[in-house]
């Protein structure tokens, strides 16, 4: 009796792992498999916020840059009315030589200006699928780059311009009679004109295989993500403004005063910009 017991206790438990062994296979896959795209998803996220924060972040240096050009079209702006205040030969010739060095100065600024703003877009759009590309190199990615550079001499009035002014004797030194004033009009500093935010918004898509039992988890499944980012703060006008004889000390009057006058990047939800989806539909 006793042996027949044992053996109808060990036929129970056959039969039980025979029931309970696949069962507990296909509960430890499904947690491997909810675990491995919870991962993949987390990691691609990770992915496309570092590509969008980048690309903003380029968007952010380019700004600044043109803030500092534009601090450097008003240095040149003082400094030609300091010399027109300062230096004592004031004669016509003396005071064209001394404008068009300042128009000198303030072309060379001007043009870097266009340069920079004019590869923005393309370069922040490179910069932020290029870095989603190569943190997930199975992964598809699209990046669109937003910044409109309205950069304007006209959006703040006459306020913009000034006209430094040279005086000089004709003749007889000191006659009243020959005594004439002239001025050239200058420009002083640039405006940054508002308009929509400067932004970088990323969408990645990948698709990913179950380490095992591919066939009961139906095969590859197809994982996405998105993330946008801003340039913020700043202002091209404020930091020309800030005086000083470099922009360097210009950036360190803004850092000692805690003002915000240089662009910084930030991550935003992707609504914010108005964007969803498919971004090919928005390029």
């Amino acid at each position: 009796m006793r042996i027949r017991s044992v053996n109808n206790h060990s036929g129970s438990i056959t039969v039980f792992m025979i029931l309970i062994i696949p069962t507990f296979v296909v509960l430890l896959a499904s947690i491997i498999w909810i675990g491995q795209v919870t991962f993949a998803r987390a990691k691609l996220q990770v992915s496309v916020d570092r590509a969008a924060h980048a690309g903003a972040s380029y968007m952010a240096h380019v700004l600044n840059e043109v803030a500092r050009s534009n601090w450097k079209i008003n240095k040149a702006y003082r400094d030609l009315e300091e010399d027109f205040r300062n230096i004592s030969e004031q004669n016509t010739k003396a005071a064209k030589e001394r404008f068009q060095k300042y128009a000198g100065r303030r072309d060379i600024q001007l043009n870097r200006i266009a340069d920079l703003s004019s590869g923005m877009n393309a370069e922040s759009r490179r910069i932020a699928k290029n870095l989603a590309l190569s943190n997930e190199p199975e992964a598809e990615a699209e990046a669109i780059a937003h910044a409109v550079m309205s950069i304007s001499d006209s959006a703040d009035g006459d306020a913009q311009y000034g006209n430094p002014t040279y005086d000089y004797i004709d003749g007889e030194f000191g006659d009243p009679n020959k005594y004439k004033s002239k001025s050239f009009r200058a420009l002083k500093y640039l405006v940054r004109e508002r308009s929509a935010p400067t932004f970088v918004a990323v969408v990645a898509e990948r698709k990913i295989k179950p380490i095992f039992l591919s066939s009961r988890f139906g095969g590859e499944l197809g994982i996405s993500a998105s993330s946008a980012a801003v340039a913020y703060g700043g202002s091209v006008k404020e930091f020309a403004l800030r005086g000083g004889s470099s922009d360097e000390s210009a950036a360190a009057q803004v850092s000692e005063d805690g003002i915000d006058h240089l662009y910084r990047a930030a991550l935003v939800p992707m609504w914010t910009v108005g964007l969803e989806g498919n971004l090919r539909e928005h390029e």
